[in-house]
């Protein structure tokens, strides 16, 4: 399974009923609204090569968006004008290594991190809190994609279900 397959997801599964984000970090909300699963990213850095970042829900990406700033922002904005497909990037690998420590200390700050309760078992999408953990609410892929990686050549993907929450929060 690679990148070029188009978008995977942990245990083929995109949205549920409830939050699995919440459920683990006792939010207000108990996890009951309807969240979207970011699409499996791709890095020599991760376990097994696979970056599965998880639920978002409204709630939960409304408290990530609040402690971003408006280069990140402006960044999700542009991806999520075109979900559900991977998007090569030409931003320089400066600023695409800023934005990617911008979107982890959001994550942080706002104590959102969290870490697949058994990783290994696919069918599980439980999470469990781990506040020092560096969610993304988007997928990258710097294993697939070929030369000029070292140059800032990326790609990312943000799913449908997130990129609509980046929407309602862009009004």
């Amino acid at each position: 399974m690679t990148a070029s397959d188009g978008l995977k997801y942990r245990g083929d599964i995109k949205e549920l009923d409830n939050c699995p984000r919440c459920k683990a970090l006792d939010c207000d909300c108990k996890g009951e609204k309807k969240s979207f699963a970011v699409p499996r990213g791709y890095s020599k850095v991760y376990r097994g090569g696979i970056a599965d970042n998880g639920w978002w829900c409204p709630c939960c990406f409304s408290k990530l968006w609040a402690q971003m700033d408006e280069v990140v922002r402006s960044w999700l904005k542009d991806l999520a004008a075109t979900p559900d497909e991977w998007v090569e990037t030409g931003v320089d690998a400066t600023t695409r290594r800023g934005i990617g420590s911008k979107m982890s200390k959001a994550t942080q700050r706002g104590k959102l991190g969290t870490e697949w309760k058994d990783r290994e078992n696919e069918t599980s999408q439980e999470l469990k809190g781990f506040p020092s953990g560096k969610d993304w609410p988007i997928a990258g892929d710097e294993v697939h994609f070929g030369p000029g990686i070292n140059d800032g050549e990326k790609r990312y993907a943000i799913g449908g279900g997130v990129a609509s929450l980046v929407k309602a929060l862009s009004k």
